[in-house]
């Protein structure tokens, strides 16, 4: 039976501060905590995590926007037993944080965890620790991507659990697909990297496979080669007829899952627009009703403006789902 989530299913613990976070003239900053701190770091494989790369040529104070919150708040929200880790990756120093309303509305559940790890440091008791050395990520042509690619294994392989993309909307909890897992993208013919699972015992082997073929096979200068690109294939070579344009069900490759694209990504990029606009509404709603997560395709849609006050699937699935923040922002996500 797939639970339906109330708020009153998730613990929480607001953040008092003596600043006002509605005073525009008011900066209060959140300094982040380190993810290999004792007192913090993961466990268990009963992880979520979400990583930001987008700092890790330069250091300035990140911030978190709406639909990312969102989208943290969408796992917190219906996953209340699993701790979501939000990690920003970072060259050499600590880390701050903005703390706007919204945010400090992410941190009242006692599950959100928001914290930096330093490169080479996290890097050194992996199988990735001569590569990062080497200098290749930060010498790519997509360094945000690539490191992204990387860490979000490294993590995996390291601590266990799942990991997902910034730009998903879940809408039930995550454990309902299982262990060792990614999903069919459904129209490219590969297999993504935006939703994973590994368990950091059963699924160490497979996750090293993984990080093998993305290290040893690096392209600084290809764009999906070393993410979505390498799980494929890497599956395939364990899956030899597998073709998951037609998969319907869930399909077995050498003990790692793959599940077809209505569990993952029941709204395909090429209907990206769709998403935003009123009268498709019902029918995209119906569409996923079996899912998991919704991707929103942030590359093609992030300039896309959204207002909480419109209706359409976006905004149906953020007051559903993230109903804290979707009541914190003023009126633009």
């Amino acid at each position: 039976m797939i639970k339906n989530f109330e708020e009153k299913d998730v613990e929480f613990n607001e953040i008092k501060t003596e600043k006002s976070l509605d005073d525009p003239l008011v900066k209060v900053s959140l300094k982040l905590e380190n993810i290999m701190t004792e007192e913090i770091e993961p466990k268990d494989d009963k992880n979520i995590f979400f990583i930001d790369s987008s700092h890790v040529l330069e250091n300035p104070m990140p911030i978190i926007n709406p639909r990312q919150l969102c989208s943290y708040e969408s796992a917190a929200f219906t996953n209340p037993t699993l701790q979501i880790y939000i990690v920003f990756i970072s060259l050499h120093q600590s880390m701050t944080l903005e703390l706007t309303k919204p945010l400090n509305t992410l941190l009242s559940y006692k599950n959100v965890n928001i914290v930096y790890l330093k490169l080479s440091q996290f890097a050194k008791r992996t199988p990735a620790k001569d590569f990062i050395k080497s200098g290749k990520l930060q010498k790519s042509n997509f360094p945000v991507e690539h490191t992204s690619d990387v860490f979000r294994l490294l993590l995996l392989w390291k601590y266990g659990g799942f990991y997902l993309d910034s730009d998903m909307i879940v809408k039930k909890s995550v454990g309902i697909l299982g262990e060792n897992f990614a999903c069919s993208d459904g129209e490219r013919g590969i297999i993504s990297n935006a939703f994973l699972n590994f368990n950091h015992t059963s699924g160490r082997e497979l996750v090293e496979a993984f990080i093998n073929d993305q290290l040893t096979n690096f392209d600084e200068k290809a764009w999906g080669y070393n993410g979505p690109q390498s799980i494929s294939r890497v599956t395939t070579k364990w899956c030899k007829k597998l073709n998951t344009n037609k998969l319907k069900k869930k399909k077995n490759c050498n003990g790692f899952n793959i599940h077809p694209k209505k569990f993952c990504f029941p709204i395909l990029p090429t209907y990206y627009e769709k998403i935003f606009q009123r009268n498709y509404t019902k029918v995209l709603t119906k569409r996923s009703k079996d899912a998991i997560t919704v991707h929103m395709w942030n590359k093609l849609t992030k300039n896309i403006k959204i207002f909480k006050k419109e209706k359409n699937l976006y905004t149906t699935l953020a007051k559903n789902f993230c109903p804290r923040v979707y009541r914190a922002i003023d009126s633009e996500f």
